[in-house]
């Protein structure tokens, strides 16, 4: 009995701290309970009051780089992509509402004429859109069953993205197709050895320089592995080219052929000078077949 009644007496204390305890803990969660909703309704409402205020919208836009595009047509399109109230209440044209990504594909969806845009926010109201122009666009084109498929051609010589026929890049831009009649198919990403648009730009500038025009706009390419080029002149005959020579050799071999080798009805019915050989000229009349040029004949301009 003298037991029971020490045990019975030790378990009263002991339930008493228990419910002390608990009602501490009950008032420390409520307390911190109050204090986070404190804060929250604090940031809450500072946002709000940042979200509305007029310091912070954008009204500052500056466009860089156009110069075949009108700047204040892109410049009102960006400030149509940020006009108008997101969630019914707070204005598009918040700093912190005020996306990047979007206001470049506003841009880019404008023209084909558009090559690429960064588009960079300055604290507090300012907004700057950094254009870069396509001058020409080059494009590398297969023709397989009938059908053409081009791919942009990369300023480092590597087939890019390809591209549908009526694509805006395509519609509004000057357009240099090199035709691949290889009969292979050409991958994104796959590098074209020696072929690239600064390649092309100066075998045309450098033919235009002795004379000979070519048809700027169209290059073959008959085996993407042998490194050669045939462009087409403006007179309707081709010259086949090697990319792996200087280009100065060749265009000295086509000056000396056409000034000592041939005659003016022979140059009125040649249909092709290929000087892929250095000072090994051959050429070839509409109804005959390959001719070799001597050498002794295919001078350079200074003899």
């Amino acid at each position: 009995m003298a037991r029971r009644a020490r045990n019975h007496v030790s378990k009263i204390p002991h339930r008493r701290v228990r419910r002390r305890t608990v009602r501490r803990d009950w008032a420390r969660i409520a307390r911190v309970t109050l204090f986070v909703c404190v804060v929250v309704a604090y940031g809450v409402a500072c946002g709000w009051v940042f979200l509305l205020w007029e310091g912070t919208r954008v009204t500052h836009i500056t466009v860089t780089g156009t110069h075949r595009m009108d700047a204040a047509v892109l410049t009102a399109r960006v400030r149509a992509t940020v006009d108008g109230v997101v969630w019914h209440w707070f204005p598009r044209a918040q700093y912190v509402l005020v996306r990047p990504e979007k206001i470049a594909a506003a841009v880019r969806a404008l023209s084909g004429v558009v090559r690429d845009v960064r588009v960079v926010k300055r604290f507090p109201d300012a907004v700057e859109v950094a254009v870069m122009e396509w001058d020409t666009v080059y494009v590398w084109c297969t023709v397989r069953d009938g059908a053409e498929s081009c791919a942009l051609l990369t300023d480092d010589g590597h087939i890019g993205r390809r591209v549908p026929p009526d694509a805006p890049v395509l519609r509004d831009n000057p357009v240099v197709r090199i035709y691949d009649t290889s009969g292979r198919e050409s991958a994104p990403g796959a590098p074209v050895p020696t072929i690239t648009p600064a390649l092309l730009r100066d075998i045309a500038a450098q033919f235009e320089r002795i004379g000979v025009p070519l048809v700027s706009d169209r290059f073959e390419v008959p085996h993407r592995r042998a490194r050669e080029v045939i462009a087409t002149t403006r007179e309707g005959w081709q010259i086949n080219l090697a990319t792996d020579r200087p280009l100065g050799e060749a265009t000295r071999a086509v000056a000396s052929v056409l000034a000592h080798a041939l005659t003016p009805e022979q140059r009125a019915q040649l249909a092709m000078l290929d000087v892929r050989f250095g000072r090994k000229v051959f050429y070839r009349l509409r109804s005959q077949e390959t001719v070799d040029a001597p050498a002794d004949m295919a001078r350079p301009l200074d003899e």
